[in-house]
């Protein structure tokens, strides 16, 4: 399901009331799955630029989204880290 927010105070209400917490008393969001949010990529440098003391964790499992395009619009705000599957041999390690 894709969830719409026309203002980035719209998605702080959403995530205050849904979760019920005070958006200022937290440091470290994470968001995951966050191509399900229609225009994820503006809404995310909007919380940036906003709330610059805050850390942003957002995860996909659609590598699509996480285009040069996007990193490079968030100017230097966004670190790209690619989490490949185990092959068996790493499996049968962990296992």
């Amino acid at each position: 399901m894709e969830k719409f927010f026309d203002t980035l105070n719209d998605f702080i209400t959403f995530v205050e009331k849904t979760y019920r917490i005070d958006f200022n008393s937290i440091n470290w969001f994470f968001l995951d799955e966050v191509k399900n949010i229609k225009n994820f990529n503006l809404l995310l440098k909007a919380l940036l630029d906003r709330f610059v003391d805050k850390k942003f964790i957002c995860t996909s499992s659609g590598n699509y989204i996480w285009t040069n395009e996007i990193i490079e619009g968030l100017a230097g705000r966004a670190l790209k880290i690619e989490v490949y599957p185990l092959d068996f041999e790493e499996f049968l390690v962990f296992k």
